[in-house]
């Protein structure tokens, strides 16, 4: 990865921004970088050692830390000064600061950490993480979410970047789920549309409580190389896909899997897919009952184990002629 300063977002809040930064950090310091760390504003934490920096030194063993200001209450670094009475970070001097660590690094890394989302407020003339990335000359790493809604997050917050002429070094899945679901399995490829470029990574949910060797291990599968890692997003979807063939659901009558994931899905509203997939849930033997019965010119899905598969198939009636190709 090229750059001393590399700022992290997200998409909003609880996405994985500190374990990606984490993540980010171990993989440098691992190689023999000089890496630092700087949180502008942490919020929702009272004074004392707790909080994000903590989390990224006892993963990442990056010992460089360095958090500017501090407010107790869980809102976004404008409100939560407000809150407490006392005046807002100004980013204008936290881009000085950071600009001289970066300095002092020297071929280092500074990896600087914002809170929330892109465009939360800093002080009340609205400044944001954009604007610090826009004063540090900084590319911003996205991390996001993998379920429903993630993808006008991630758009939106693309769209920003783009608009304000910042650099993306990528987009990161902050808690890829152990087992995903039909909606998580898809957006593993649309948010690699969105990004116009693979993936940047997926880090596993619950790499927070990993030992700090397992983190660094964690990391290294979860980053792509630009980071470091091994992460392969193209691989990753092929062995999703792979699975799903070899049982995890199949597409009766026979239509090929790729073909009713990427093709008939995106033309059905996410309400019907939702309340399908409960449906098929629900009523299991009605469901096997009823593929004889399908509509002459129609595929039937039926799901066939949902519980080790995570949906990747529903059960549902739904037109060929919705999608094309097979």
């Amino acid at each position: 990865m090229t750059g001393p300063v590399l700022v992290v977002t997200g998409t909003g809040t609880e996405v994985g921004k500190t374990v990606v930064t984490a993540a980010v950090a171990a993989l440098a310091a691992a190689r023999g970088t000089r890496v630092a760390v700087v949180k502008p504003v942490q919020t929702g934490e009272p004074p004392g050692p707790s909080g994000d920096l903590q989390t990224v030194r006892r993963l990442s063993g990056v010992t460089a830390t360095h958090e500017l200001a501090r407010f107790p209450d869980p809102l976004s670094p404008e409100a939560a000064a407000r809150a407490a009475g006392r005046p807002p970070l100004d980013l204008a001097e936290a881009a000085v600061f950071i600009k001289q660590l970066a300095a002092d690094a020297g071929s280092g890394l500074i990896l600087v950490e914002g809170a929330g989302g892109l465009l939360v407020r800093y002080d009340p003339a609205g400044a944001t993480i954009a604007d610090l990335a826009a004063m540090l000359g900084a590319p911003v790493l996205v991390v996001t979410a993998p379920g429903l809604g993630t993808l006008n997050h991630t758009a939106l917050t693309l769209e920003a970047l783009a608009t304000r002429r910042l650099a993306i070094a990528g987009v990161v899945i902050g808690a890829w789920p152990a087992d995903p679901g039909l909606a998580e399995r898809a957006n593993l490829t649309d948010l690699a549309v969105l990004a116009g470029r693979p993936l940047a990574g997926a880090l596993p949910a619950g790499a927070a409580r990993l030992s700090r060797a397992g983190f660094l291990a964690a990391a290294r599968a979860g980053l792509g190389p630009v980071f470091g890692g091994t992460f392969n997003d193209q691989a990753t979807s092929s062995s999703l896909t792979e699975n799903h063939q070899a049982g995890c659901g199949r597409v009766r009558p026979a239509l090929s899997t790729r073909w009713a994931i990427r093709e008939l899905m995106p033309g059905i509203a996410l309400e019907e897919l939702v309340h399908a997939v409960l449906v098929a849930d629900q009523d299991h033997h009605r469901r096997r009952s009823s593929e004889s019965g399908a509509p002459a010119g129609h595929a039937y899905w039926l799901v066939t184990s949902p519980s080790r598969c995570g949906y990747l198939a529903m059960a549902g009636v739904a037109s060929p002629g919705s999608a094309t190709g097979a």
